[in-house]
């Protein structure tokens, strides 16, 4: 029984692990096909912990200037700057599907 237990323990660790390799692949290449293969899981975790890193001090939210692919899609963007943490919980909203969302509004 504790070597099951054992067992399950160092899959969920090596699962982990496999996840933030594959993160790491990805920041050092940069290239689409590479972020394809981030599980999602690895990508929202990331997001939440950018997050907190955010608003741990004032000094990590800056405002920086809004993605053009945004201004670009509302105009009342365009030319604007925004906080960096408004900016990472907008894209750690859209990090989950709408089953996931709807798991966490539910508690």
């Amino acid at each position: 029984m504790n070597k099951a237990s054992e067992y399950t323990q160092l899959q969920s660790q090596a699962a982990t692990l496999a996840d933030d390799i594959a993160l790491a692949r990805a920041f050092k290449s940069q290239e689409a096909a590479q972020w394809a293969k981030v599980p999602r899981r690895a990508i929202q975790e990331l997001l939440a912990g950018l997050v907190l890193w955010s608003k741990a001090d004032a000094s990590h939210n800056a405002a920086v200037p809004v993605p053009r692919f945004l201004s670009l899609k509302v105009y009342c963007y365009f030319g604007q700057e925004a906080h960096l943490l408004d900016l990472l919980r907008w894209a750690l909203t859209g990090a989950f599907t709408e089953e996931e969302l709807k798991a966490l509004g539910s508690g």
